[in-house]
């Protein structure tokens, strides 16, 4: 599930990607693996890895995006949350 997430993260648009920690001109990290603890993204060009650990800040704010609800500050047309 959180795989899901994390793609919607990278391919939004409004929100910048996670990168290569090598070289950010690799481009967007993809999913690699996804287990019970945890979520490992890979930068495709140097297989430099990353492990995105279940109960980090990052893993959580993943398990609660959601592309339906786009605006983290609120809605936008003066309406109050």
């Amino acid at each position: 599930m959180i795989t899901a997430q994390f793609n919607q993260w990278q391919d939004c648009g409004y929100v910048h990607p996670l990168t290569c920690g090598k070289n950010s001109d690799h481009g967007a990290l993809e999913a690699k693996s996804e287990g019970p603890d945890a979520l490992i993204v890979e930068c495709p060009l140097c297989e430099w890895s990353q492990t995105i650990v279940r109960g980090s800040t990052l893993y959580q704010i993943l398990g609660q995006f959601n592309l339906v609800r786009p605006n983290f500050y609120g809605p936008t047309d003066g309406s109050t949350p």
